[in-house]
């Protein structure tokens, strides 16, 4: 299969990314380096198919389950342009944080809690706890009627609950604590 991440303003990846893209594709969780779909050709012989439960993680669950069975090849010449517009399915959704916080909370349940051992995953979470004000259990009432919530999504928002809310909006304050919460938790399966 092939994966192509190029337009107007994209960056190419380099063989580090590349590398860790194909070690460890549950990254995509945290930054999705591949891109839109449409900036991707994938071989007729892969059967996968789109998530239909999902609409805003739709594109990094098909690249992760691409990239757990298949090599790819990266073209680093750009063969395609994105444009950006209001009506893009990601700024439709971005700010909608039912939508966002429910299908993170659903793909930790497909994947398995064991994919927040990696570092930039748990980061992923992290950020996504913090930037959609998810403070208590009470906030996530509402998730788990869809998927039952995970001890470390819980852990995580008692973590961030330790230091003032507005401390969390600074980036670097924000990445140390989740680095020491990631690293206090211990192993988990």
């Amino acid at each position: 299969s092939a994966f192509i991440k190029e337009g107007i303003d994209a960056r190419p990846l380099d063989l580090q990314q590349q590398s860790l893209l194909q070690k460890y594709p549950n990254t995509l969780i945290a930054n999705n380096l591949i891109g839109h779909p449409s900036v991707t050709m994938i071989h007729r012989s892969i059967s996968l198919t789109y998530d239909e439960h999902t609409k805003w993680v739709v594109d990094f669950d098909y690249y992760i389950r691409c990239l757990e069975h298949h090599k790819f090849h990266y073209i680093s010449t750009p063969l395609i342009g994105i444009g950006s517009s209001d009506t893009q399915l990601t700024n439709l959704i971005k700010a909608e944080k039912n939508t966002i916080v429910k299908e993170y909370l659903y793909l930790l349940s497909k994947m398995g809690v064991s994919i927040l051992n990696n570092w930039y995953v748990y980061d992923a979470y992290w950020r996504t706890l913090r930037n959609f004000d998810v403070r208590s259990k009470d906030d996530l009432t509402n998730y788990e009627t869809v998927v039952p919530i995970p001890t470390e999504i819980y852990r995580m928002i008692a973590y961030q609950n330790t230091v003032p809310k507005g401390l969390l909006k600074y980036g670097v304050i924000s990445k140390f604590l989740m680095s020491v919460s990631f690293f206090g938790r211990g192993t988990k399966n």
